[in-house]
């Protein structure tokens, strides 16, 4: 695998939508067209999670123009939820992998 993409249909109240890409060099990058959003981060800095009874993709990113840290939790439909954590497990693999043989 080079990069993985998802797309998903977000649980929030406006249904947007969401493009996920893994790779293998360890990034994730995530982009809600509807709002204009991109989300770039580590492959370590995401999760599914259960957040107020939903499943959520639970990442973390530095913002750009400052040096907090932006948390943001995507309400996923339960199948999405276990097929992205299932890609998720794989690039981390395939990661780990790639650096191990680095060394």
């Amino acid at each position: 695998m080079i990069s993985t993409c998802k797309e998903c249909v977000l649980e929030d109240k406006h249904h947007h939508h969401a493009r996920i890409q893994l790779t293998r060099c360890g990034t994730v990058a995530i982009d809600i067209p509807e709002t204009n959003e991109h989300i770039d981060t580590e492959l370590d800095s995401v999760e599914i999670r259960s957040h107020s009874g939903k499943l959520c993709l639970v990442c973390q990113a530095k913002l750009k123009s400052r040096e907090n840290i932006q948390r943001k939790a995507l309400p996923l439909q339960q199948q999405d939820a276990l097929e992205l954590n299932q890609l998720i497990r794989e690039a981390s693999e395939e990661y780990e992998t790639l650096m191990n043989d680095l060394l």
